[in-house]
Parts: structure tokens; sequence; C-alpha cells
């Protein structure tokens, strides 16, 4: 009878190790993809931040783009940078540093990848607003306010289908002229 009781309890015992472990495990992947996408974020809001002359679209630059994968930029060193998401992953481009024009195009070398190995891109979702410009002849006066929404998820199998979505917002420092 003493056997059969230990014999349980240590299979309980081991069934909760078993399950703590696994949890434990999911929560690091989920942490590791939250610090993940928020460096990413930080990344961009900071380049966002000095940046101006911002569009959505090469072909048909307009004043406020809603939920487009891809926004375009003059950053404060006069580049023309480009972020994208492709493939799952969130890419950064500079126009003229190997093309930097096709997000998509894998013999473009102009974009280099900016999000981790450990977690999926689900989503990337750019609004622009305010984005007046005397040049395209439609100067509103203020600065450029670009709103970032990222979803992603970790690839541990075990926690692939919860998606994480973060959102902010970059007010450009420079004032449309």
């Amino acid at each position: 009878i003493a056997i059969g009781l230990f014999a349980i309890i240590v299979t309980i015992a081991v069934g909760g190790l078993a399950r703590a472990l696994r949890s434990q495990r999911q929560v690091a992947s989920l942490l590791a993809a939250s610090s993940n996408v928020s460096l990413v974020l930080e990344q961009m809001a900071r380049e966002i931040r000095t940046s101006s002359d911002f569009i959505c679209d090469r072909l048909n630059p307009s004043q406020s783009c809603i939920g487009v994968s891809e926004v375009i930029f003059t950053n404060s060193s006069g580049e023309g940078v480009i972020y994208c998401l492709d493939s799952g992953a969130i890419k950064r481009g500079v126009e003229g540093g190997g093309l930097g024009i096709n997000c998509g195009d894998p013999l473009d070398t102009g974009f280099e990848k900016i999000t981790g190995d450990n977690v999926t891109v689900q989503y990337l979702n750019f609004l622009l607003l305010g984005n007046g410009n005397s040049s395209r002849g439609n100067p509103d006066l203020f600065p450029p306010r670009v709103t970032i929404a990222i979803g992603v998820s970790p690839k541990e199998v075990t926690v692939a289908d919860k998606v994480l979505s973060l959102q902010t917002t970059i007010s450009s420092r420079l004032i449309d002229e």
C-alpha cells in the first residue's frame, strides 16, 4: 500500500513539474517576443522622430495613409529609408545602398531584417497623418504623425498561435513647411 501511494504521489508531482516547466518555457518565449518587438519599435521611433517627407506609396504619394505595411521617409542624414514587412520579418532599407527599393525582392540587398529570428511578425500597419508638404502643394504646418501597429508571435510551437499586439504613435520633430 505504501509503495502504491508513493507511486501515485510521484506521478502527480512529476506531472506538475512538467506542466510548470512547459509554462515557464512559454512565458519565456512570450517575453522574448515582446522584448524583441519593443526594441524594433524603439529603433523605428528614434529614426522617425528626426525624419521628414513621409510617404507610404511611391507611385501615389498622398497626405494620409491608412493600414499600409510600408513607410518611406528621408532620415536626418538625408537618406531615403523604407520600413516594410516581408515574409514574417520587419526589414529596413536604404535607397541607393544595394537598391533598397523593393522589399520583397530577394535580389535587393538594400534591406536588412531588424526583427529577431525568435519571432514571426503577423502584421505591420502604418497610419500616416499630417503629412502636408509644400513641395507637393499641400502644407498643413503640423508635424507628421506615424502610428505603427505590430502583431508578433513567438516561434515557440506551443505559443505560436498567441499574437502580441503593440501600437505606438510617433510625432516627427520637424514641422511641414
